[in-house]
């Protein structure tokens, strides 16, 4: 039998029954209603469907407004995550701002991203910059916490903090590097993906405000430094980028904020400055001059072309076709004042020198404006009807140097004259013309605080002030003078390797080579002192220096005097052949750099050809040399042999320790050097290691000073002298700073060379004179020469 038979014989009692029970139910219900109503048959299905209608649009009400409420809350706490994780940017911002403004590891050439990574680094990358803090990371502030977001075992400059009024975990990161460390084939124009995230590699470079200059479209990077702009080829940006993650704590509405932020600094090429001045900058030629690029004066610039030929012409860098052609590249900038200082720089048409305004030509002071890429540079000049005063001399506007050296403030030498506005302004020197750029214009430019002027000598000076914003670092709000020690608490100043006083000479003695070239000590005038004066010499004279006034031409008749000034120049200029000097050489990996690997002999006489050579001779003392021992000629007295020969120190005094213990008052050492300081140094002398002494008589005295000034030395020695007789000998030395240890480190190597060549010098003569004493004398002048050698021991 079929299968679908079988199917159907066992469903029929089924549908008759079905079928049976809906007839049934028809009669039944048809029976009791009138007959009217069997027109009503849609009233149920419309009925179910309005029901259906109404329970559908509640529900999808419902639906969305809970829907809604879900969306609001979850905006709400986007929101509030967002206003958690702004702060994190400022953060950032602060520290990236640190490094630019206060970081004293900054090199003044453009730092490369390993360095500015290392800069905010808990451990600074290997062969970068050392730590800012010893043994602290200041770059995590307090209640942050270093990550490691690269899983590599090293911590980033990546932080994490908890919001102190939400709860929630903010997460934050730094990125300056443009090729990956540890992955050099990732670099700044990769793809972005994971592995360039992980090389800790910026998603880009920093982002140019208007589009390349034609000329420039391919310049390339410089230290990750980049060209990006037009007209700025002069100036280079370096991006940073910070990512900032927070992930909401609320386990019911949990929310996601992930943004980044690049900030672009910018940097002026280290080539870009032909000249920059902090005091005024005054051009006054006495022929053609011209000049090319950027030039700075933190005072006032002054043009003229007082002679007949002379003229100034200020040129762009380069050619308008050049890459290196643009607005910022030959800007010239004069100083302005800050909140405090109400000064402001003036660009004038004449000169100090003479004290007058310069009526001349128009076309003798002339400058190259900026009128376009590729395009020539239009020019115009600078005449007193348009230059940015009114009234009074260019003495009354030049700037006291006085307070610019001793207090760092800028202010005119006088009154009566004002700044004329209206003509400077409308000036195409000042404005650019019509379509060009500003050639000459007032700004601020940063200067540098690293005091790379003077010593690592803890003592205040020469430099006012180290800061523009820290107050403790300006000497006018401290009851100090230039001279006076520094307190141990400013470690900005005085940190062993970081202080900003002698700044570099600290660096030098840490991580590099230093070279301290001690004081000459002039031996005398031999030449004259035996000798009878020209007729035309004049008798103001001494014998160890040259006259004050020129010689007069001729000897006899009317006397004229040539060349007063130049004359007196020559005095800066004199080189007595009988003088001495050395230089102490350190190096870092020898003594911790510091005490001397060696001593030379620093005495050069460039007078002549024949002095320049004669001291550059490396002879020996003939009757001296043996098959052991060869005696080094160096005749200081005479000149000869005095410049380029290396020493070592005695053995007494060739180790630290040693040094300390001979340089007590009743060693021959000690005894020495202060002979030496008494013989030419002031005891007032020494400004500006030490304090100034303001009275009637000259510091140092002349007296002294005809000699060398080893007035530094006195005062050191007169330091030393002072401390506690409780102190060791090793306690005082210690006690010294490593600059005053380096002057009486170049005082000895100078007295240790003359004494050499003193006993030679005597020992080869008492050789000479064996050839001609008497055989029977021989013994006694042996026992002089024991008692002569005990005495130089």
């Amino acid at each position: 039998m079929h299968l679908h038979l079988l199917q159907k014989v066992w469903r029929f009692p089924k549908t008759v029954l079905k079928r049976f029970v809906s007839d049934l139910l028809r009669i039944l219900l048809l029976s009791n209603r009138p007959r009217r109503m069997a027109q009503a048959g849609f009233v149920l299905p419309t009925t179910v469907l309005l029901v259906l209608m109404v329970v559908l649009t509640a529900t999808a009400l419902t639906y969305r407004t809970v829907n809604r409420s879900q969306m609001n809350i979850a905006q709400r706490e986007q929101v509030r995550v967002a206003n958690v994780a702004a702060p994190a940017i400022d953060r950032a911002k602060s520290k990236i701002e640190f490094i630019f403004t206060n970081d004293t590891r900054l090199t003044s050439g453009l730092p490369t991203p390993e360095v500015l990574a290392s800069l905010m680094l808990a451990t600074p990358y290997p062969d970068t910059v050392d730590q800012l803090v010893p043994g602290k990371d200041p770059f995590t502030l307090p209640g942050e916490t270093r990550l490691d977001i690269n899983n590599d075992g090293k911590l980033d400059n990546a932080w994490s903090f908890v919001d102190g009024n939400t709860g929630e975990t903010v997460a934050y990161s730094i990125l300056v590097e443009d090729k990956g460390l540890t992955a050099p084939t990732i670099t700044v124009t990769s793809p972005v993906n994971i592995a360039k995230a992980r090389a800790l590699v910026t998603r880009t470079g920093p982002v140019a405000a208007t589009s390349p200059s034609p000329v420039c479209s391919n310049a390339r990077a410089e230290a990750g430094w980049q060209v990006v702009d037009s007209g700025s080829s002069s100036t280079l940006q370096k991006n940073f980028q910070i990512n900032v993650f927070v992930p909401n704590a609320s386990d019911v509405n949990r929310t996601l904020e992930a943004f980044e932020f690049q900030q672009s600094r910018i940097a002026e090429r280290g080539n870009k400055w032909a000249a920059w001045f902090r005091y005024d900058l005054d051009i006054s030629p006495g022929g053609a001059f011209t000049m090319n690029g950027a030039m700075h004066t933190d005072s006032n610039l002054l043009v003229s072309g007082p002679e007949t030929n002379s003229k100034f012409e200020a040129f762009k860098i380069s050619s308008e076709k050049s890459c290196v052609y643009g607005k910022e590249a030959s800007e010239i900038t004069v100083g302005v004042g800050t909140s405090t200082n109400t000064f402001e720089g003036q660009i004038v048409r004449g000169s100090v020198v003479t004290n007058a305004y310069d009526t001349t030509a128009a076309t003798k002071a002339i400058f190259h404006i900026w009128a376009g890429d590729d395009k020539a540079p239009t020019v115009a000049n600078l005449t007193t009807q348009n230059d940015s005063v009114n009234g009074g001399t260019p003495g009354d506007i030049a700037v006291n140097p006085i307070k610019l050296f001793t207090e760092d403030k800028l202010e005119p030498l006088g009154s009566g004259w004002s700044r004329d506005n209206a003509a400077w302004e409308a000036n195409p020197i000042r404005n650019g013309g019509t379509n060009g750029a500003p050639r000459v214009f007032n700004r601020r430019m940063p200067k540098p605080f690293v005091d790379d002027l003077f010593r690592a000598d803890n003592r205040w000076g020469p430099k006012p002030r180290y800061s523009e914003t820290i107050a403790s670092l300006d000497i006018a709000n401290t009851s100090n003078k230039v001279g006076d020690p520094i307190d141990s608490s400013l470690e900005l100043l005085n940190n062993a390797q970081l202080g900003l006083d002698g700044f570099w000479e600290r660096q030098a003695i840490a991580n590099g080579l230093r070279l301290v070239v001690g004081e000459r000590l002039e031996l005398g005038d031999p030449l004259r002192w035996n000798s009878t004066d020209a007729p035309d010499t004049p008798t103001n004279t001494n014998r160890l220096y040259p006259p004050n006034a020129a010689p007069r031409v001729p000897a006899t008749g009317t006397p004229i005097t040539i060349g007063t000034n130049e004359y007196r120049q020559k005095r800066s200029l004199r080189d007595n052949l009988a003088a001495v000097q050395g230089m102490v050489v350190y190096h870092y990996k020898i003594n911790s750099g510091k005490f001397p690997a060696a001593c030379v002999a620093f005495t050069s006489h460039p007078g002549t050809l024949n002095t320049i050579v004669n001291s550059r001779t490396f002879d020996s003392y003939p009757k001296l040399n043996t098959s052991t021992n060869i005696a080094i000629k160096t005749d200081f007295f005479n000149g000869v042999g005095t410049d380029g020969w290396e020493f070592a120190f005695p053995s007494t005094f060739n180790t630290p320790s040693g040094f300390a213990t001979e340089i007590a008052s009743n060693k021959p050492l000690g005894v020495a050097l202060r002979n030496l300081a008494r013989f030419a140094g002031d005891p007032k002398g020494g400004a500006p290691s030490f304090p100034a002494v303001q009275d009637s008589d000259i510091h140092p005295a002349p007296y002294f000073n005809m000699w060398g000034d080893f007035s530094t030395l006195r005062r050191v020695i007169e330091s030393y002298d002072g401390m506690s007789s409780s102190l060791t000998a090793q306690q005082k030395y210690d006690a010294l700073n490593a600059a005053d240890q380096a002057t009486l480190h170049s005082a000895a190597c100078t007295v240790s060379m003359l004494a050499y060549n003193a006993y030679n010098d005597y020992l080869q003569a008492t050789r000479d004179l064996e050839d001609y004493v008497p055989t029977g004398l021989n013994a006694y002048l042996n026992q002089v020469v024991s008692a002569i050698q005990d005495i130089a021991a």
